[in-house]
């Protein structure tokens, strides 16, 4: 697997294991001037992983 891949799949299991525990702490907080601050690339991958950490809480709550 890709190192991407891994990170991916550890903010899926981040998100399954917080909702679990009653948390929300997704891996990044964007905000509207971040895409100023950083470069657009960077901020899609910010976006990807909380996708991925969302993911990985819709899941777990299916299961509950």
């Amino acid at each position: 697997m890709s190192r991407r891949s891994d990170e991916l799949r550890d903010h899926h299991n981040d998100g399954e294991k917080d909702e679990a525990d009653g948390k929300h702490n997704p891996p990044h907080t964007i905000r509207g001037f971040d895409r100023v601050i950083y470069n657009d690339e960077t901020v899609d991958r910010m976006e990807e992983d909380n996708a991925a950490y969302e993911s990985g809480k819709d899941n777990a709550k299916s299961q509950k």
